[in-house]
């Protein structure tokens, strides 16, 4: 176990994300409004979070550890120990240092952060990034993609950071879609069927983006990096901005592309060999250093199970905020036409 020892006692606090079912244990309790509450029903326990606190010595900032490798914004290193492999995550910026620490198995985090780490900024890490690196370790599938839904079903947009998920989500959003991910696309199978377990009731926008987006500019958000994060709720006015928090049959697959040259949106078939390599290099987290060849082979199973399943399309848009209501009239069209062939 971790060397600052963690208790087990007085575990509490079951809600559900991404398919996972999590116990939190400490006092310093997270709050976030829209996830399911599965206190009462006491469902099996996927992950049991410690929340250690902000970590100080001799009122002195803990010096994080030397020698990390890098993955994604979050450094890592592992540790061998007589109960198995720890993994250690470390994010250090200006704002504080925020640490992470998973155990053999992936069923039991601890998470320490400096005074001066925001909490909203350790939530953001350990819901929108540390419970990816979860669902890889036990070997299920997540996507970086943005997931919205209507009319009980799920289409997803698949591409790097920065080429617009979240963007043309918010758009669709504000026309009567409902968020289900942002970021991290938890898949589950069901029988022949594939599902996107919903996320965070968040949305996270860069700032020019919102020039786009009036309904959103209204609202409230907080500020976690380089984004405006957006709270939607599950509940409430049917023309709110909405949170989908029902797992949903996935519909199709949009692989995101950013085009200066396009004057109009295309959407295009993807051929499955295509959509194999486009998916697997999607994978969330991208880093695969941590994890074993044999968990790479299965994941390369269930893509391939996806891309039998679910449709495929590349969709090439115009490098143009403007372009947003016609990038909407083509997908809400190519969508109704894969729904009623």
């Amino acid at each position: 176990m971790p060397c600052f020892g963690a208790s087990f006692d007085g575990l509490s606090e079951v809600t559900s994300a991404f398919g996972l079912n999590i116990r939190f244990d400490g006092s310093a309790m997270p709050h976030v409004s829209g996830l399911p509450d599965n206190s009462l029903a006491d469902p099996k326990v996927d992950l049991i979070v410690h929340l250690l606190g902000a970590v100080r010595i001799n009122d002195e900032p803990v010096k994080p550890p030397q020698h990390f490798n890098v993955a994604k914004t979050l450094l890592f290193r592992s540790e061998q120990t007589s109960e198995g492999t720890l993994l250690r995550f470390m994010s250090e910026s200006p704002r504080g240092r925020i640490e992470f620490v998973l155990s053999h198995q992936a069923r039991h985090m601890w998470v320490s952060w400096s005074q001066e780490a925001p909490v909203q900024e350790v939530l953001s890490l350990l819901f929108n990034s540390m419970l990816a690196w979860v669902l890889r370790f036990t070997g299920r599938t997540c996507l970086h993609a943005s997931v919205v839904a209507r009319g009980g079903r799920a289409i997803a947009f698949v591409a790097p950071s920065g080429i617009g998920k979240s963007t043309i989500a918010a758009s669709l959003i504000e026309q009567g879609y409902s968020l289900m991910t942002d970021d991290a696309a938890a898949l589950s199978r069901q029988d022949q069927q594939l599902f996107v377990q919903p996320g965070m009731p968040q949305l996270g926008l860069r700032s020019p983006s919102l020039e786009a987006l009036p309904r959103f500019r209204a609202e409230i958000s907080t500020a976690t990096d380089d984004k405006r994060r957006f709270e939607l709720r599950a509940t409430g006015p049917e023309s709110g901005l909405r949170f989908e928090n029902r797992a949903l049959p996935l519909s199709a697959i949009y692989f995101l592309r950013r085009s200066t040259l396009a004057r109009k949106p295309e959407i295009l078939p993807s051929k499955p060999a295509q959509s194999i390599v486009t998916l697997m290099t999607s994978l969330y987290p991208s880093s695969t250093s941590p994890l074993k060849h044999a968990k790479l082979a299965d994941q390369l199973s269930q893509i391939s199970f996806v891309v039998q399943n679910v449709p495929c399309r590349h969709l090439v848009i115009p490098d143009a905020l403007a372009a947003l209501p016609l990038v909407n009239e083509y997908l809400m069209e190519d969508v109704a036409l894969l729904q009623a062939a």
